[in-house]
């Protein structure tokens, strides 16, 4: 993570008419995170310290949700699961994972 005082100082030399190229080679970072604390800095005036993530949404597979669901029925498949929050087995699967939650072994 970077500090709040490196991205305006990469965001100002930016500015004084460099290029986002030119700026992420001076400074040794990507250019995907240039442009996005350029375009952050347009839009708020400022730059975040750190990444917020309280505001984060979920598209189909709430983590709460599938905790109570696996609680009420542990034996349910991946299918059955992809079923009831109508999206894919993988999703499911990467949900599980992030959520911490492990499948019954045999």
């Amino acid at each position: 993570m970077y500090s709040k005082d490196f991205k305006l100082a990469v965001v100002q030399h930016h500015k004084d008419g460099n290029s986002q190229d030119s700026t992420a080679a001076k400074f040794k970072v990507g250019t995907t995170s240039v442009e996005r604390w350029i375009k952050e800095f347009d839009d708020t005036g400022s730059v975040r310290d750190v990444f917020d993530t309280s505001n984060r949404t979920f598209k189909k597979i709430e983590p709460e949700k599938l905790k109570d669901k696996v609680k009420e029925n542990p034996d349910l498949l991946l299918k059955d699961l992809a079923l009831i929050f109508d999206c894919s087995v993988v999703a499911v699967f990467y949900a599980m994972e992030n959520a911490k939650i492990t499948r019954k072994k045999k």
